[in-house]
């Protein structure tokens, strides 16, 4: 059964995600729980789980270094993002890290149990990926290095289910990064051989399944690199123009999805979409759609949503007898203190200010 750590400061959040979450369904377990970042970490390292719910903002080590630090050590874990704050930086490192969704508290049961069943297939996704692609690993000096190798060729294949070329470019450096502590003094050429073939066909069989490309690339067609840093380049080379070659063959399909993108945010700002959510709805992954929306709009999807909330709460808060609790909620506000906050940051009023200077 797969393990879930859960981190967060409040006892009651912590209790909250426990009696949510849909464990027996999802063949999951909760393995642990953590009050902060620093504790968090170190139950990581010890229960070893498969995935972390994580509160953003904690004592100690906070979310955004709690991420970077679980995305450096642990790749392979899939995260699941909690906060009370709809803040694009927490939402920016989320996407950095990875992270499965970015939720709102109050956790909705449905939101909570959807992104861990996502999860649950990642994982199964990348286990089939090991065990189907790359069938000849390299004989690695150690099982530490071999554990380090495998993770980062999981990380490998999710940049490209998620067309994330930054991503894909950063696992290949640190897998040079590991292939040159693991042979100092250069890997013979047999070895660089199987290594380069065995990248181009998990690309292939990747583009394959995808059906995006028809010409995948070949390791005959190009020779053998003649050193680790060579492969590597030559991998990163394949990778990007494959992505590139993805996404340049879909810019209708992208403008129309933009399009409707609008109009499902112009027809949902109230309820709690995310990045996270409004991506999966479209089968689009979250950094093409956050690139996309901000090209095509001149704003990210999380600027658009507060603005579109905003415009709607200004139009209410001149309805007579109608409490600023209410327009909160309407819009998608949950915290009254939260929306004083944004409300007052987009348009240099408090609630009451901006209604006081409309009434008649």
């Amino acid at each position: 059964m797969r393990t879930v750590l859960i981190i967060d400061d409040e006892p009651w959040a912590r209790e909250a995600v426990k009696a949510l979450g849909e464990w027996s369904r999802l063949g999951l377990t909760v393995a642990g729980e953590a009050e902060d970042g620093t504790q968090g970490l170190r139950s990581i390292e010890r229960l070893k789980p498969d995935i972390v719910v994580t509160d953003m903002r904690m004592p100690g080590v906070d979310g955004v270094k709690l991420l970077q630090a679980m995305n450096e050590r642990v790749p392979s874990l899939k995260i699941i993002v909690m906060s009370g704050y709809d803040d694009f930086a927490y939402l920016k490192q989320a996407i950095q890290s990875r992270a499965v969704e970015y939720m709102l508290k109050p956790i909705d049961p449905a939101e909570l149990n959807g992104a861990l069943e996502r999860c649950v297939r990642d994982l199964e996704q990348a286990e089939q990926t090991v065990s189907t692609s790359w069938r000849s690993p390299l004989a690695l000096p150690d099982a530490a290095m071999m554990e380090r190798y495998l993770l980062l060729r999981q990380r490998l294949y999710a940049s490209l289910f998620e067309l994330n070329k930054p991503a894909a470019l950063q696992a290949l450096d640190k897998l040079e990064e590991l292939l040159r502590a693991a042979y100092p003094g250069g890997a013979d050429e047999p070895m660089l051989r199987q290594m380069y073939a065995d990248g181009l066909r998990t690309l292939r069989e990747f583009m394959a399944e995808r059906r995006e490309a028809s010409a995948p690339p070949d390791a005959s067609s190009r020779g053998t690199p003649k050193s680790a840093g060579a492969v590597v380049r030559a991998l990163a080379d394949a990778y990007a123009e494959a992505i590139d070659r993805i996404e340049a063959s879909r810019p209708s399909k992208a403008k129309l999805a933009i399009a409707q993108v609008v109009r499902y945010i112009d027809e949902h700002y109230a309820d709690p979409i995310t990045l996270e959510s409004i991506a999966l709805r479209f089968y689009v992954s979250k950094e093409h759609l956050s690139r996309s929306f901000k090209s095509t709009t001149g704003e990210n999807v999380s600027e658009y949503i507060v603005r579109r909330r905003i415009e709607r709460a200004k139009e209410l808060l001149v309805v007579p007898g109608m409490a600023t609790k209410d327009v909160a909620r309407t819009v998608g506000y949950s915290e009254l203190a939260y929306f004083h906050r944004i409300f007052k940051k987009q348009t240099g009023l408090t609630p009451g200010e901006f209604r006081a200077e409309r009434r008649p």
